[in-house]
This record gives structure tokens, C-alpha cells and sequence, in this order.
């Protein structure tokens, strides 16, 4: 009795881990947000408007962006660029029910992603690909979503070290 119960919790397991690996499988395939790709080079994009430097990033804006997100508005949509490369989109929204509504849409293409432990954590989803994450501002219900490319994080994370590294040296 007691092999056949672990038998049948192991197969649950195993189910309920292959039910959601096409929601995981969906975000890695997109790899960016809508036709914007990471990896993909600042020329890949005629309507990039320059917005700001977030070190080691340059923030663009796209003239042509719809701020439309299945049923929530984006107050505003940024795309950070790392060495010419697409690394980081930011997403934000103004308000709970804007903030909902991505969330919704995202739980629909996604999955429900891994819940916070914590009232006012990040919501996170992540792939061998993409690393994202939605936080919300517990007091105005604002809410930033953020989708990252996971190869080109590990690069500034690993130049970073390199650098720090090289400053030490020269101490």
C-alpha cells in the first residue's frame, strides 16, 4: 500500500510538472516581448527613441508601442540595451487593477509563475532563456514587470566581477 501511495504521488508529481512545462517552453521560445528578441541588436528596431543610460544600460522607448496588454494599459514600456544587445524590458503599470490585468494576461500565456512567500514579493518566472518578474507596490497597487534575458545578465554579472577584480588591483 505504501509503494502503490508513493507511486501515485510521484506520478502526480510527475503530471502536474509536465502540465506546466508548455506555459515555460511558450516564455522561452518568445524570448523577449512581443517582436522585440533579446540578443537582437539596437538596428533591429526603426522607432527606438532614446530615453535614458542605466548603467551599464541604455533605455530606449519604441515610438510605435502599443501600451495595450490584454486587458491592462502599460504606463510605460522601456527596453534596455547592453553593448547594442537586448538584455532587460521594463514594464510599468499605474494602479491594482492595471497591474492585475497584466498579471492575468501573463498567468494565461505563462502559468501563475512562483508565488512570493512574502506579502509585496516578486511573482517570478523563469526559463534556461528569460528570467521575469512582477512586483507590486502594495500601497498603490503600481506594478513593474520585468523580463530579462538570463545569458545576457550572466555576462554583465561575469564582465562586472572582471572589472571589480581589476579595480582591486590596481588598489
Amino acid at each position: 500500500m505504501k509503494t502503490l501511495l508513493t507511486i501515485l504521488v510521484l506520478s502526480l508529481v510527475a503530471f502536474t510538472s509536465y502540465a506546466q512545462k508548455p506555459s515555460m517552453k511558450a516564455l522561452d521560445e518568445k524570448n523577449g516581448f512581443r517582436d522585440a528578441h533579446f540578443g537582437a541588436d539596437t538596428t533591429a528596431y526603426s522607432d527606438l527613441v532614446f530615453s535614458t543610460i542605466a548603467k551599464p544600460l541604455r533605455m530606449y522607448k519604441r515610438s510605435n508601442d502599443s501600451k495595450k496588454i490584454g486587458n491592462a494599459e502599460a504606463d510605460n514600456i522601456i527596453y534596455g540595451f547592453y553593448k547594442g544587445k537586448l538584455g532587460v524590458i521594463l514594464i510599468a503599470t499605474q494602479g491594482k487593477a492595471n497591474t492585475n490585468a497584466l498579471y492575468e494576461a501573463l498567468s494565461a500565456q505563462y502559468g501563475n509563475g512562483m508565488l512570493p512567500s512574502t506579502p509585496g514579493g516578486k511573482i517570478t518566472w523563469w526559463t534556461r532563456k528569460v528570467y521575469m518578474t512582477l512586483k507590486q507596490n502594495s500601497i498603490n497597487g503600481d506594478g513593474l514587470l520585468t523580463i530579462s534575458s538570463r545569458p545576457i545578465e550572466e555576462q554583465m554579472v561575469t564582465e562586472d566581477k572582471e572589472a571589480a577584480k581589476k579595480a582591486a588591483s590596481d588598489l
